[in-house]
């Protein structure tokens, strides 16, 4: 119990202070460090404790022990508490090491081992090695009964792991760091606990300790598990994995690894399968990502942040006065504009709401995010692609929700647009956009944010754009940000009042609550009013209870920081942190805690990295993203500070050399899947700095390798194939240097193959552009070497190349020059298949003849692509015949489906079909193949074909059935947000469904289809970020105005044929889209029909006039096939409305005309034409005449007409077809019994043969 110094009562403790609660008139009450300064410090007490020491081990000169047990004792004279565990844990892992590696070095010098001595060898070395493990191992090692002192060693130490929890301990306080740890009353009873085990442990086993002087022990530490160095230091085997030996000297509290021959031959003559899972390689990894976690969530956590309310009410009150806006916020360095933006982001600290608003910020700085490529790519996966989106959207651009254009105004509008669309789909009514720190972009850089920022015009209503930067501005971005049209504008500088008060209120909320106007004044002048500045105070003050008055000037601030937080850890552990704060200020982009502990020499997240990132987690930013919690330095001051102190730089630089020795090595395969080593190789040229390292990187054999590694980069993980262009492109940099030099003895394969693979890599990354200038560079070295007879050149590689080109030629819509690539692939690929010296693989050259064959139907020579298919199945056939060679499944079910295609466009429908056919009869064994990624959206499109194909054919149940089929699986796929099909396919499967329904006579079930297509392609249409063809929305109008008229239904299809017509007027101002100006016109004719109807008679007329003007233009058009039948049907139907309209002589004469042109049809025997439309066509024309009391011409009339349907029905009697003969003479008779009562026909011979079909 602490006792008051004033008056002798019981002291309280509380979270910041000692107080005294005896006494109430004393009123004494002092900061917890500073009670602890002027006190004596618990650890003079402790060093003064003999029960705790075994001092007769400082004179022992035990290899390992006795020195770092005296440098534990000499922590404890410097009260460098946290300095202590760390060490002691070394002592325990010391303790347990040791004689667990005497026996296995007594292992390894036999000449073969025995089941259980395997045993021991394989579970040191199948994975990385935690406390826990090598507990583990040491209880293993009791069982081979070693009858030497070393067993007693590892019975006691195991007991004394087992009794004081030693692992269980080390998890639990290592990870917290110094400044974190509360030294009371339990921390230093703990501390002294394990004083004690350790004393009683030395004291029971100082004699078999003695012994390891002993020849017989010192010839076991010259094994492989002990290495000695240039000043005697041992460095003990830690752990093994990936090909490399981890070392630790406990002396200097450092690792190493590299790759040691001999640990390689152990390990492969144990059989020992090393893990490939970055977790399950490390011990306790469970329990290590759960502490990870915790201390993320922590470590997120911002309890000190004290919101500027002036800066969120501009904010607020621009947004609910504007529909949308730009808006720049400008503030001086370090006064926190950067923490305004993260308070804000909904993936940062949150500490600000704005509400119905999603708000996500890009935070720019001057060493990798200022670039376009980062942007892009952060933007899209990171900021907006937080939780699964409408595929739609992000793949509306390939690879990127940002295109990589020359035309940065296009970018812009696709940004806003991108901000719009995921608006909406997290469902609200704002977003806000922040792009933190433009100040940060450098001044020569020429492609950066500055190119797409975007302008007001550019933002859909709903989106904000916050942008930020410091008052004062290079030239470029101040021009820039001038020409820019903000809504609104806000500059904050030191000296401003709210600044001011929001300074002054965290100062007296966080370092100190009673602070009068003049040392709140002081704190500000120390700091510089800057935030960077006041919270390092904050923690000064909490953690050494620094006096105000001893604050610093701003500049010494940080070595402040650091030289407390080495006062606490010791040198030898503070080298530590010295290397994490050299890895992490000298990073090229966020890394992540796996990446941090691979540039540190460790394979694993091991609990003191924890401990380190602690202890300086003011000096970092730790943020999420899609690759998890990823850690940079939190200001550019400090960057400033650590990039200047020689310590971290030479850090760095040791870093640096051992890193690149061992991926240089010949032995070390590299592996780009291992966390921290594709970003080390995507950035070791940038960390280069001297002639030694550069010269390593140029070596051949390396180049080589990383380029295999390229190899293997899984196609669908963007942050390896952003990283791989990097490497890419350095190798490319590299080759061509080497390729100048006549002594490189560069194989120049190597550069042709490197500008292929990027080309390959940035198409998977979506930037077609960039890939077709890679395989230019390809194709143009492999040309080259095709002619150069003095080196070894693979011809399959220059046709791989031609067809790579191809296939990013066809992307970009450049089909000719595509279909150019395949014609000069399949020419190699052809002289290849002749040679039988070579290898060659012919699945190539039926892939290059399917890509050609698209190309050609896409180019509309149907006829070439049939011919390239038809090669196609010729290969395939030859294929089978061998049975190791496989076809691959996939690939032939598209083949099929576009060969069928080609065959309807034809006019081949029974070919298409059996192509649909065997297309679909593939997929569907694929469907069921789980061992396979199958993309169900062709199956879909296959029994939409194949529908089509049924349907061509008169086969209409068939055709339904198809189209059943393929809605059923795009509406499954519809419901599943991880895949992505094009929702035109649905609508189209709807619409022919209808079309289906309509055939069969079922128009309700045909009116349902059609309002599903339209509602589709409705939605469609309003997306601003797909391409949308309205022609097929016109068509769904049109046959919807069909269905509906079918039903009677004529005000719904008035408004659907209006719909159609609307569309077509805005389509006939592109000259780039094409209608079927006959569905126009018989849209015209049907809305007139409609109109009439209604009594629109007028109306009818004006629609009557436009149809029969398009196809009066159509009959001319000698280049296409216009039925005429149509334009008699479109006169038919004026004739009756002018006859509404009371106008006789147009009536007349559009009888006329419609007549003539089926007598016309009629005598052409025109095999479509029913002579029933001639026939109708008089009955109307002789009504007309007989309301004109014209007997002759009205008796003229009936009798054709009379004849005509005498005629019909006589034949289709004769031709056994009764039933039409039943029908037409039904449909007639009345007609024809009221002019024979009236006397008005005069053929005398048909009048008989009528009234003898009567009587039948």
């Amino acid at each position: 119990m602490q006792k008051c110094p004033e008056c002798g009562g019981e002291i309280k403790e509380n979270e910041k202070f000692y107080e005294c609660i005896d006494n109430e008139d004393c009123g004494y009450r002092i900061n917890k460090v500073k009670f602890q300064k002027q006190s004596q410090h618990w650890l003079e007490t402790t060093i003064e404790d003999e029960s705790l020491w075994n001092k007769p081990i400082f004179g022992t000169d035990i290899p390992i022990i006795s020195a770092e047990y005296k440098r534990l004792y000499e922590l404890c004279e410097n009260k460098q508490s946290f300095g202590m565990l760390l060490e002691i844990k070394d002592i325990f892992e010391i303790l347990i090491k040791l004689p667990t590696l005497l026996t296995a070095s007594a292992i390894y010098i036999k000449s073969s081992f025995s089941e259980v001595e395997s045993k021991l060898l394989i579970a040191m070395l199948e994975k990385q090695l935690s406390l826990g493990t090598w507990e583990s191992i040491a209880r293993s090692s009791q069982e081979l009964n070693i009858d030497n002192p070393i067993e007693n060693w590892l019975t006691n130490i195991i007991q004394v792991f087992k009794d004081g929890r030693i692992t269980q301990w080390r998890n639990e306080e290592i990870g917290h760091g110094a400044l974190s740890l509360d030294e009371t009353d339990v921390f230093q009873e703990d501390i002294k606990s394990k004083l004690s085990i350790l004393k009683k442990f030395f004291e029971e086993n100082i004699s078999t300790l003695i012994m390891l002087k002993e020849p017989v022990y010192q010839e076991l530490m010259e094994s492989i598990y002990f290495e000695k160095d240039t000043n005697n230091n041992i460095h003990f085997f830690d752990s093994y994995g990936y090909g490399k030996t981890s070392r630790v000297d406990y002396r200097n509290g450092t690792y190493s690894k590299k790759i040691e021959s001999q640990f390689t031959s152990l390990s492969n003559s144990l059989s020992i399968s090393q893990s490939t899972n970055r977790l399950d390689g490390c011990a306790d990894g469970g329990v290590r990502e759960a502490v990870v976690q915790k201390m993320f969530e922590e470590l997120h956590k911002v309890d000190d942040y004290e919101t500027p309310t002036y800066l969120v009410d501009w904010l607020k009150t621009n947004m609910n006065n504007h529909k949308k806006g730009l808006f720049l916020l400008q503030m001086q360095r370090g006064m926190g504009k950067s923490m305004f933006s993260r308070a804000l982001d909904q993936l940062s600290l949150t500490k600000i709401k704005i509400p119905n608003t999603l708000v996500r910020a890009y935070y720019i700085n001057d060493v990798y995010s200022y670039k376009l490529d980062e942007f892009t790519s952060v933007v899209d996966r990171q900021i907006l692609n937080k939780q699964l989106l409408d595929k739609r959207i992000e793949d509306k651009i390939v690879g990127s929700a940002i295109p990589k254009s020359l035309d940065s105004k296009s970018q812009a509008k696709d940004l806003t647009n991108m901000l719009h669309e995921y608006k909406k789909v997290y469902g609200e009514e704002n977003i806000l956009f922040i792009i933190d720190g433009l100040d940060e972009i450098p001044v020569t850089q020429e492609k950066s944010i500055l190119g797409i920022l975007p302008s007001d015009d550019d933002l859909p209503e709903g989106v904000f754009i916050l942008f930020t930067s410091r008052v004062k501005l290079s030239q470029k971005i101040q021009t820039k940000l001038d020409s820019i049209s903000f809504t609104d504008k806000k500059s904050v500088l030191k000296d401003d009042a709210d600044y001011i008060s929001n300074t002054n209120k965290y100062i007296r909320k966080y370092i100190k609550l009673d602070l009068d106007d003049t040392t709140l004044v002081f704190i500000k002048e120390r700091s510089d009013s800057r935030y960077v500045y006041i919270k390092l105070i904050k923690e000064l003050v909490k953690t050494i209870g620094l006096e105000i008055e001893d604050i610093p000037n701003a500049d010494k601030i940080i070595e402040l920081y650091l030289s407390n937080l080495k006062a606490k850890y010791g040198d030898k552990f503070f080298t530590n942190i010295t290397n994490l704060l050299a890895v992490v200020s000298t990073q090229y982009e966020p890394l992540t805690l796996q990446e941090i502990a691979y540039m540190l020499q460790d394979e694993c997240i091991s609990f003191k990295l924890l401990a380190w990132i602690n202890d300086t987690r003011g000096f970092f930013r730790f943020e999420r993203s899609y690759r998890g919690n990823i850690i940079s330095i939190e200001h550019a001051d400090i960057k400033s500070y650590l990039t200047k102190d020689k310590s971290v730089l030479d850090a760095m630089n040791y870093i640096l050399s051992i890193l690149v020795e061992n991926i240089t090595n010949e032995k070390h395969t590299i592996d780009l899947q291992i966390d921290g080593e594709s970003y080390l190789l995507s950035h070791i040229w940038d960390y280069a700095k001297n002639k030694d390292t550069n010269n390593k990187l140029k070596n051949l054999i390396f180049i080589g390798s990383v380029l295999d590694s390229l190899e293997n980069v899984e196609k669908q993980d963007k942050l390896l194939l952003n990283r791989s262009i990097k490497i890419y492109s350095q190798l490319i940099i590299i080759m061509q240097k080497l390729n100048q030099d006549e002594n490189s003895h560069l194989d120049r394969n190597y550069l042709a193959g490197a500008f292929m693979n990027r080309g390959i890599t940035n198409e998977s990354l979506g930037k077609p552009t960039e890939a077709l200038n890679d395989y230019d560079r390809a194709i143009e070295i492999m040309m080259i070497l095709e002619q150069d007879e003095t080196i070894h050149f693979d011809k399959s590689n220059l046709a791989k190349a031609f067809m790579n080109r191809g296939n990013t030629n066809k992307s970009l819509g450049k089909v000719t020059e595509a279909l150019d690539d395949y014609d000069r692939a399949i020419e190699i690929m052809m002289i290849l298949e002749q040679d039988e010296t070579i290898h060659f693989d012919k699945i190539d050259l039926a892939k290059a003849f399917i890509n050609r064959g698209n190309a050609n139907d896409f180019l509309g020579n149907p006829t070439e692509a049939l011919e390239d298919y038809d090669r196609v199945i010729e290969i395939r056939e030859r294929l089978n015949k061998g049975e190791t060679i496989h076809f691959d499944k996939n690939y032939l079910a598209l083949f099929f489906m576009n060969r069928g295609n080609v065959n309807a466009s034809l006019g081949k429908p029974t070919e298409a079909l059996n192509d649909y056919d065997r297309a679909i009869e593939i997929m569907m064994i694929l469907e069921q193949d789980e061992t396979i990624h199958f993309d169900k959206s062709n199956l879909a499109l296959a029994f939409l074909s194949r529908g089509t194909g049924h349907y061509s054919l008169g086969k209409l149940t068939e055709a339904l059935n198809d189209y059943d089929r393929a809605i059923e699986i795009m509406m499954i796929l519809d419901q599943d947000e991880t895949i992505y099909f094009d929702k035109i396919d649905l609508a189209k499967a709807f619409m022919n469904r209808g079309i289906a329904n309509e055939s069969l006579g079922k128009p309700t079930e045909a009116l349902n289809d059609y309002d599903r297509a339209i509602e589709i392609m409705m939605i469609l249409e309003q997306d601003e970020t797909i391409h949308f063809d309205k022609s097929y929305l016109a068509k769904a109008f049109m046959k919807r105005g069909d269905a509906n008229a079918s039903l009677a239904k004529y005000t719904k299809s008035l408004d659907d044929y209006s719909d159609f017509i609307e569309i077509i007027q805005i389509l006939g101002q592109s000259e780039s889209i094409h209608f079927d100006r006959k569905d126009i016109a018989l849209v015209f004719m049907n809305r007139g029909y409609a109109n009439a109807s209604l009594e629109k008679p007028t109306k009818a007329l004006a629609d009557y006039d436009r149809a029969i003007e398009i196809m009066m233009i159509l009959e001319q058009d000698e280049t296409i096939y216009f039925d005429k039948s149509n334009l008699a049907k479109a006169y038919i139907n004026r004739a009756d409305t002018n006859h509404v309209l009371e106008k006789p002589t147009e009536e007349l004469d559009d009888y006329d005309k419609a007549i003539e042109i089926r007598e016309n049809l009629d005598k052409e025997k025109i095999i479509y034409f029913d002579k029933n439309d001639l026939a109708s066509a008089y009955i109307d024309r002789g009504v007309f005449y007989h309301s004109r009391d014209d007997t002759l011409k009205r008796n003229q009339d009936f009798d054709k007409f009379f004849n005509i349907v005498v005629e019909l029905i006589y034949f289709h009697f004769e031709s056994g077809n009764t039933e039409k003969a039943i029908q037409i003479f039904q449909k007639n008779y009345q007609n024809i019994d009221m002019m024979l009562d009236n006397n008005m026909l005069r053929n005398q011979e048909n009048i008989q043969r009528y009234k003898a079909l009567s009587e039948e």
